[in-house]
């Protein structure tokens, strides 16, 4: 269970019928979002297996679903964020100086949408590709989250992944 949701990857992929019109790709190639899980320890980190490095990808997620995921999870946010201030938090002070606007406020606001995306990018993308093993190989994993723009109903998240196609050092060894 992801943040919530006791759905994930292509279980919950199947309840959003938006899902079949996004597009995912990889080093500009059309990769089906099966195919993709995300980074869960050193996000954004070298990779410690030499010659290992990350290319392009870009996953489009239906704006549909992000709503769902900020309903059940930012409420949340915004309650701890309210217990424990961090002053050099900028989406905490956007959202404090907008007087904790609900989800489908901050989704009118390109400004604190933005700061929204960025903050949840990763954990949109845990839920929406779902885990795979750590021994399967021939698939992609998400290291970044570079970019995350709205497109009329869709979220695209863009950044580099690494293609893994054999055995990966997870440690400094």
């Amino acid at each position: 269970m992801h943040s919530g949701f006791d759905r994930c990857g292509e279980e919950l992929r199947a309840i959003y019928s938006e899902s079949a019109g996004c597009r995912t790709q990889f080093a500009g190639r059309p990769v089906s979002v099966g195919a993709f899980t995300v980074r869960s320890m050193n996000f954004g980190q070298h990779w410690r297996t030499p010659r290992a490095h990350d290319d392009d990808y870009s996953i489009q997620l239906p704006l549909t679903f992000v709503r769902d995921y900020l309903n059940h999870n930012l409420r949340e946010w915004c309650s701890e964020a309210q217990g424990d201030p961090d002053p050099h938090d900028l989406l905490g002070n956007a959202m404090r100086s907008s007087d904790w606007p609900s989800v489908d406020s901050v989704l009118c606001r390109p400004d604190l949408l933005a700061l929204v995306l960025q903050a949840f990018g990763n954990d949109l993308l845990d839920v929406w590709c779902g885990a795979r093993s750590l021994g399967a190989v021939d698939h992609f994993i998400v290291n970044t989250t570079d970019r995350i723009d709205l497109d009329g109903e869709l979220v695209c998240i863009s950044g580099r992944a690494l293609r893994r196609n054999g055995p990966l050092a997870y440690q400094d060894e």
